[in-house]
């Protein structure tokens, strides 16, 4: 399906369902992370999520508990050429139902 956030449609991203721990290596010449994120519209207001970038054991960014009527919010990190980040996506505390969690337009600024 086409990942969806509060009515706004991406054509790329990554779509995952909590519990998600997705790691990539940063491409050459890129340094930042860019991304909007949230529950994806399909599940309506349900499912609750925290969106989180790691490096290593250190957390880049932590968007706190988001549901399906929260607004999207933007990543934006500073990353190094070379090393391992990890994109997580944690249930919101409650389960994991509905928990569809959209790292929408996920993209390395290079």
């Amino acid at each position: 399906r086409t990942l969806t956030l509060n009515g706004t449609t991406f054509a790329k991203g990554l779509g995952v369902h909590a519990a998600s721990d997705v790691r990539y290596t940063v491409p050459t010449g890129c340094a930042r992370l860019q991304a909007s994120v949230g529950v994806d519209d399909e599940v309506g207001s349900n499912g609750s999520v925290v969106f989180q970038v790691f490096v290593g054991p250190t957390k880049l960014y932590d968007s706190g508990v988001l549901t399906g009527a929260t607004a999207t919010r933007s990543v934006d990190v500073a990353v190094s050429a070379g090393v391992e980040i990890r994109l997580v996506v944690t249930d919101g505390g409650d389960g994991i139902a509905y928990d569809h969690g959209d790292w929408a337009d996920a993209r390395f600024n290079c």
